[in-house]
């Protein structure tokens, strides 16, 4: 599935660059907001994670109102790109939600496969390292395929390297001109 995501995403860029521009040649900003308190901060690194590894750029920032405990109750993910490239991070960020979070119920502390007693602060600690850990091997398999598609869209067609890079560079300097800050 991650295969022919990279693929569309190189033939949209493509088509984009051979119409000339037009309605997917936009740059969009989407805005998500990551409800809840139940690993917020680890989903919003699971969302710019994608979003930077399909040629957008992303910004996380806390949302409002703060709980009794200081923490926040929305984390706000701000996704600059190309219309394609958001899509693909919005249907990637849907289905590997779904499956980090179904899995991470399971998950406790053990020692070479044995459970172990553990605090609910060791098990909440011990699930975010696990989400990171997801994270991690998502984003590194994505990579590597993302990279491997534009490689042979590259070898295979003419001027493909510099329409993607022209694109990134124009996603990186209106994201720069957004958050300047």
């Amino acid at each position: 599935a991650m295969r022919l995501m990279a693929e569309y995403g190189i033939s949209a860029a493509q088509a984009d660059a051979a119409r000339g521009g037009g309605p997917g040649e936009k740059i969009v900003k989407r805005v998500f907001a990551l409800r809840g308190l139940v690993y917020a901060q680890d989903r919003a690194e699971l969302l710019t994670s994608l979003a930077k590894a399909l040629r957008c750029q992303a910004v996380a920032h806390k949302g409002r109102p703060k709980n009794s405990d200081g923490r926040y109750r929305i984390v706000n993910v701000t996704i600059l790109g190309f219309e394609a490239d958001v899509e693909r991070t919005a249907m990637l960020y849907a289905s590997l939600s779904l499956q980090v979070l179904a899995g991470i119920g399971d998950q406790r502390p053990d020692r070479h496969g044995h459970p172990v007693e553990a605090t609910a602060a060791q098990v909440g600690a011990f699930r975010r390292a696990w989400f990171r850990g997801f994270t991690v091997a998502v984003i590194d398999r994505l990579t590597k395929i993302e990279e491997q598609v534009r490689t042979e869209a590259v070898s295979k067609t003419r001027g493909t390297a510099l329409v993607l890079v022209g694109r990134e560079s124009r996603v990186r300097a209106v994201f720069e001109a957004e958050f300047a800050d």
